[in-house]
Order: C-alpha cells, then structure tokens, then sequence
C-alpha cells in the first residue's frame, strides 16, 4: 500500500506539471487520456484481487467481490466517488479558490463569524440520532490524514503554534492561519491551527489528472467499524473459539479488548486503549458506548449459534453471527435511523422504504455503491451541528417496577472525555448511564449554530470548510442546480431557502453567492421539508438520499435481497425485522437498564414512552438451527 499512495501522489505532481504549459481545461482534457496501464507501474494502481466463489455466502471484508462484474467496486483504498467534477485553483490539486480568482476567506474567520453557539434542542427526537449517525459514518467512510511511511504526520506548525515560512511547509500541509482577536490567539498566542491534507488515491483506470481522496474504510454498510475493512484486523479481533470477538472483562463487565501499554491522547489517570474495527471508537463516550453495544451484539449472538448448532466450527459461527449483526446495522439504519433523519416523503421518493414482508428488489449491478466525496467532506457532515456540547449521563438509583427506572442526571462536557474512555473502564455503571443518557437526552437541531465546545481548540467547523475545499468540492449554489433548483445570481436570491438574516451573514463571509462552500449552505439552508420530519435542507436531503439509494441498491449482499447464495430464509429475514436499537440497548446493557422506549430514536414521550425490555421483540435464532 505504501507504493499505492506514493504513486497517487506522483500522479498528481506530475499532473499539476502539465497546467505549467496547458490551462486548466486543457489538460483536464489531455490527462485522462495518458495512463499506466500496460507499464510496470500498473501493479501499483489496485491491490490484486483473489474473489472466492461467487456463490459465497459471506462477503469479504475488504469490500471486493461484491459486484461480479466490477470487483474493485466498494472496496477498501478505492476512490471517493463524485457528483460534480472537482474544482481545484489548478485544475488538479490546490484548493477550491473564488469565483474571482483569489482567495477564499479564512475558515476559521467564518467560524468565528457567521456560525453562531449552542442552538435550541430537538423537541421529538433523542442525542441517539446524533450518534447512531456517527457510527454509521465511520462504518462507510473513513477520509484518513497523509501520513509518512513511518505512521507520522508531518508538521504543519512550528512547536511554538507558529505558522511556517512557506519554504519549510510540507507539500500536505494547509494550515490554517489565526489572527490577533481569535479566542485562540489571546488564549495561547498561537497564529496556526495545523491542517493535513487527505490520502490520495489512483483511479482504477490508472490514469493521470486530478487528485481523488481514498476511502480507507469499504464505501459498503458491512460493518467496518466492528469487524474491519481487511482481513488482517478482523483476524486481530477474533478469539478463534466459537466465533467470538475478542474482549476483556473489568469487573464482570465485558469490554473491548485492550492494547498493552497503550498511551491515551487525553492525561487521565487511567490510560486506555480499546480495540476495535475502526481507531476512532474511543472519540467520544457516546460513540463507544454504540460500538459496545455491536461488540456484545455479536458475542450474544454466536453464543446463541453455538448452543443451537455445536458442530459448526469457529468459521462458521463467526461469519454467520457478523451476517446477522451486520443486517441488524441495516435494518437499524434504513428503518430507525434514515426516516427520522430524511424525512417521510423523502424516504419515499428515494425509494428507500424497505418492505415489511418478502425480498426487497432493489440491487442493481449497475450501481456504483462507493461513497461520494461531496456526501462524505460536506453534505453529511451538517450533522455535526446537532453534537452537544454537555451530555447527560443517567446514573441508576432504585427501580420501584419494571416500568418505572429511577435515575438522577449527570453531565460531562464533550471535552473532558474527547479520545479517552477511561470512564467506562474506571466507572461501572457508566456504560448504562450513558444509554440512558442517548436515550433522554436532545441533541441540538442542524442549522448555523454549534456547540462552542467544537469551536474552540481544533475547530471542527474550520476544518471541515478547508476540507471540502482542498478536495475541491464545488460551490453550494452547483449542487443547488444539481439538486433541481434553480442556480441563483445573487444572495437575496436565496430567500426561499435562507431566512433573511443568514442571508445578510453569508454576504460577510464571501464576496459572490457563487463562492459559498457547500458545507456552510448545506448548515443554513431552511429545512423545506420539516412537516415530513426531515432534519435536514434540501441541498443536504438530496445529497445524502443519493448516497443511501447506491448504498443499498449497489450491495449484493444487502440483507433484504433475494434470489442470492448470501440471502437470509423468509423466515430469517422476518427475524432480523425484529431488530430495533431498544432491543440492543435491552440486552446488552450491564443489568440496569429494565425499560425503554420502542423507537429508541424518539422521545419517550405520547405513544413512545419507556416499556419494560419484554415487551419489546426481539429475534428468534431458531430459524438459523441446522436441521
């Protein structure tokens, strides 16, 4: 892999060669045409593939083999897909510039200046969404930071928080540069917020021309983040007895296995490590706490197979627990965690309403299921706004009945704990006070305003504007057209979308309408759609849509289709419709949590108040009992 990323990165300095001597349509047009293909750089440009029989009932762990005819489709280290072609200053790798050829503003001055703090709550849905969301995103897409061959990063500060003479700055380095009044700037006197810019890939037809970013994680929803995206780490994971995943037990309670002596990146006392399908599982106590849930599933699940079928061997029983589980994912996300987000008449026109009985019908070999860059660097990462800054965690006090559990209300701020996980191993009842939590707890709505715990330190609203632009991520108002609305000519005529005000703030933030970043227009856009339940503005509504319509209707193993080697009985598809996230967070908690909601996603309030965990389906595994 190591000759893979320094190929894509030759690709692309030789390319940025040619607009010395063409302009930049010119050689947009000549690149493509030059490839390696026939030369012994060929063998760089893909891993080789080794696809085991097409009537495999498993699928891969790298994502390859899943579409027969294209097998490099939805695997690991393939490029991000596109909307819209990339628009780069030099038409093959510097930054998105403006409409007039200069700069765009600052990131971090549009942070400070136009997105406003902590934003009212959602009135009927739970943080759940938020971090469901989240864990979905790491499971389809993982844009990793450059890197050298070592695993270090290059530095794009000085180690006084400097900015760098541009002759000293590494070539993936774009800082982002703090001026006098910044929070920051007072509080340290730092005048860099250092920024790396995103592994390269090459393009499967070997070809010369702009840089494309490279998903690490497979663009399919197969549950990356639990098992891996290769087999090497899903090997790493698993004990090799029963199908079991690997796991420790602090205190009775079982948790993830953890790595020896491993730093944490936050000075606690107690320093841990956990391990698991993705390294960002330990990013916030919320997100661990559904990684958890995953592992447990799992491990519930293969002991349940063992018990029914004890002469399957530890291949069989993990693979076909990970069937399972990785199902359940899907189910969860097109039935729970998709309609609360998109909306009912959004789900609908998509075609993403899933039946409630029969095979679904909707894989297609033709459709490309890898991620789209304008979905994974902008679109999707609206979301971001709905974090909480102070999350609730729900400590357990008595239960006076099964319907009736007592807690009282604690808090922690989203710093405190930001990659570091020693709560849950110092704490025991942590992990059921923050499912309790997930479950109580708002999150804010997605709109122009953030938590200011995501605005201070490493600004995650800077980085992510200067990230859609060093992908060269087109402008707001080229997806609008995209999106079926009309391109507008001036800002005010953004007033069907933008409420007035925001309309008056993105004026101060960049000098044309045609220069606002798709990120910012997605974050202030009006949600049109409100009275169908959608969170989102339609910009958002619609990029996102697309990507969930590839990614199920492009996967051969979605577990809802039929006709295949892979696909599950009737009867056993009947059953992983009876997966909800409540009857995850009923069996896999450490013993205090008795009751919850139906739509865990939702509120606890009307008909969605909190029931005892027997009153809530769960799946019979009998129907997977060899005969």
């Amino acid at each position: 892999m190591k000759n893979f990323y320094s190929l894509a990165l030759l690709l692309a300095f030789t390319s940025s060669l040619y607009t010395v001597s063409y302009n930049c349509i010119e050689a947009s047009q000549i690149l493509p045409k030059l490839s390696l293909k026939n030369t012994p750089l060929e063998r760089a440009c893909s891993e080789p593939i080794v696809c085991p029989d097409p009537a495999s009932k498993y699928r891969s762990f790298d994502g390859s083999c899943n579409n027969m005819a294209n097998l490099n489709w939805g695997r690991r280290n393939t490029i991000f897909r596109r909307l819209l072609p990339a628009q780069y200053g030099n038409g093959i790798d510097s930054p998105r510039p403006a409409t007039d050829g200069g700069e765009l503003l600052n990131p971090r001055n549009i942070s400070l200046t136009i997105v406003g703090d902590d934003g009212p709550n959602s009135t009927d849905i739970t943080l759940l969404v938020m971090s469901f969301g989240q864990f979905v995103t790491h499971d389809i897409t993982y844009s990793e930071d450059f890197t050298f061959e070592n695993g270090s990063s290059p530095a794009c500060c000085d180690s006084q928080g400097q900015l760098l003479p541009p002759n000293d700055l590494h070539p993936q380095c774009l800082p982002i540069e703090l001026y006098e009044g910044d929070p920051n700037f007072i509080a340290s006197g730092d005048t860099c917020m250092s920024f790396t810019r995103s592994k390269v890939g090459v393009d499967l037809s070997c070809t010369f021309g702009q840089a494309e970013q490279l998903n690490s994680n497979t663009h399919y929803l197969d549950g990356s983040q639990i098992y891996g995206s290769d087999a090497t780490t899903s090997n790493s994971l698993r004990t090799g007895v029963d199908g079991l995943l690997k796991s420790s037990d602090v205190g009775g309670r079982q948790l993830f296995p953890i790595t020896p002596g491993c730093e944490n990146l936050v000075n606690h006392e107690l320093a841990v490590c956990f391990q698991a399908g993705d390294n960002r599982v330990e990013e916030n106590p919320q997100l661990t706490a559904i990684h958890l849930l995953f592992l447990r599933e799992h491990n519930r699940i293969a002991k349940e197979l063992k018990a029914l079928n004890p002469q399957w061997t530890d291949e069989i029983l993990f693979q076909e627990a990970r069937r399972i589980v990785v199902a359940q994912l899907q189910h969860i996300t097109y039935n729970e965690y998709l309609p609360v987000l998109l909306g009912s008449k959004v789900m609908v026109d998509s075609g993403l309403v899933l039946p409630t009985t029969g095979y679904g019908t909707g894989y297609d070999s033709n459709v490309d299921p890898s991620i789209s860059n304008d979905f994974a660097a902008a679109a999707f990462r609206v979301t971001h706004s709905s974090i909480q800054g102070t999350l609730s965690y729900y400590e357990f006090l008595s239960l006076f009945n099964v319907a009736d559990e007592q807690d009282m209300e604690r808090s922690f701020t989203l710093s405190q704990y930001f990659f570091d996980a020693s709560r849950l191993m110092d704490d025991p009842g942590f992990f059921d006070s923050a499912l309790r939590g997930l479950t109580k707890q708002a999150p804010q709505t997605i709109d122009g305003l953030y938590t200011d715990e995501k605005k201070s330190g490493g600004d995650l609203i800077a980085i992510t504007i200067q990230r859609g632009r060093e992908h060269g991520i087109p402008s707001y108002n080229e997806f609008r057209e995209f999106c079926g609305m009309p391109k507008v000519q001036s800002f005010d005529e953004l007033i069907n979308e933008f409420v007035q005000e925001d309309i008056d703030l993105l004026k101060t933030a960049y000098k044309s309408v045609d220069d606002i970043d798709l990120y910012i227009g997605c974050l202030f856009e009006t949600n049109v759609e409100s009275e169908s339940g959608a969170l989102m503005g339609p910009t958002a509504l619609c990029i996102t849509a697309e990507q969930f319509q590839k990614t199920k209707n492009g996967d051969r193993y979605f577990y809802d289709i039929g006709g295949q080697p892979n696909s599950f009985t009737p009867e056993q598809l009947n059953q992983i419709r009876q997966s909800s996230l409540a009857r995850l967070m009923c069996d896999n908690n450490d013993g205090s949590v008795t009751t919850m909601q139906p739509f865990a996603m939702k509120s606890p309030v009307g008909t969605n108040q909190r029931i005892p965990c027997t009153s809530i389906p769960s799946m019979d595994l009998t129907y997977w009992k060899e005969i």
